[in-house]
């Protein structure tokens, strides 16, 4: 499937920054592409992992990834280590509705910003976006299950 409201053109140096969103509720998904394209940002929404991880190998880089954890056919962190195996510095954002899976997703490090939880408001998605923009590469780590506490 093709991904919505996406531009040919490759991003450049004049450009606002590219943010790809992958998530399998399309109303969800095109309310997320809302408020980032009223704060300037460009877009690219997949509903499909498997669209996203197409359109990525086949040369679209964005700025920012933000991806859902829990979907069918590949789920996030499936996504996020075979996209970071083409593309090595790519930034992500994971978002999920699942306490469970935000625990399990982090290693305990900045976890606020590159784990948001459903549901999140326009302010709290604009935070996470800013911070994970302004940061360097987080190591995979921060996608690990963390080892059993004692």
């Amino acid at each position: 499937s093709r991904p919505t409201d996406a531009p040919e053109a490759s991003p450049s140096a004049g450009e606002p920054p590219l943010i790809l969103m992958v998530d399998d509720e399309p109303q969800l998904l095109q309310a997320t592409r809302r408020i980032l394209q009223r704060h300037g940002y460009r877009t690219r929404a997949h509903v499909s992992s498997l669209s996203a991880l197409e359109d990525l190998s086949s040369g679209s880089t964005p700025d920012l990834v933000v991806t859902d954890i829990d979907m069918p056919e590949l789920d996030g962190i499936e996504l996020y280590r075979r996209i970071r195996a083409i593309r090595p510095d790519q930034k992500f954002l994971f978002v999920t509705g699942s306490p469970e899976r935000l625990q399990a997703c982090s290693a305990g490090r900045d976890r606020e910003h590159n784990l948001l939880m459903k549901p999140f408001d326009s302010e709290s998605l604009m935070r996470a976006i800013h911070h994970r923009l302004a940061t360097p590469l987080a190591p995979p780590a921060e996608v690990n299950t963390p080892s059993p506490r004692p």
